[in-house]
């Protein structure tokens, strides 16, 4: 694309800013796959059920750092030290603010909810049956096999303790 061989492609959100820093211009979006599947599902915390129970003050910390950390890029005064702090992904700081800013505009790293609706863990069970990543539909697991909100509620009640938001 950057070459002029390619006119259209599909790219990953943090592509963006890649090629038009190369550019020097900007590149139109046709579409983003938020608006084509507005029920999909970008990130979940993933754990055994035997684990959780030997670890779960183990697994609620860790979300609260999840939530304090994205509160921390989310606040625009900490911007460029986040932008910085990519410097180990090979983009730019440049480049890592304009990928950031699509992130949180898309609510890839929601902080003031758990981000497991069931509308959209359902729908992505789904699409896992219809295209073969569930192997026995009728066996494919419910949401609440599959969710605890509980742990996202004790990590921001944690983070709200200290003193976040």
């Amino acid at each position: 694309m950057v070459a002029g061989q390619i006119k259209v492609g599909v790219l990953h959100i943090d592509d963006v800013p890649v090629i038009e820093e190369q550019m020097k211009k900007k590149l139109g979006t046709v579409v983003l796959l938020k608006d084509v599947n507005p029920l999909n599902h970008y990130l979940v915390f993933v754990v055994l059920r035997d684990n959780l129970a030997k670890n779960r003050d183990a697994y609620v910390r860790l979300l609260a750092a999840q939530i304090e950390g994205v509160r921390y890029m989310k606040d625009a005064k900490n911007a460029d030290q986040v932008a910085k702090s990519a410097a180990p992904t090979g983009r730019s700081p440049t480049v890592a603010k304009a990928a950031l800013a699509e992130y949180f505009r898309m609510d890839f790293w929601p902080v003031d909810k758990d981000g497991l609706s069931r509308k959209n863990i359902e729908a992505v069970v789904e699409i896992q049956k219809r295209t073969g990543g569930i192997k026995e539909a009728g066996k494919a697991p419910a949401y609440d096999k599959l969710v605890d909100t509980s742990l996202w509620q004790d990590a921001s009640k944690m983070v709200q303790a200290k003193g976040g938001k």
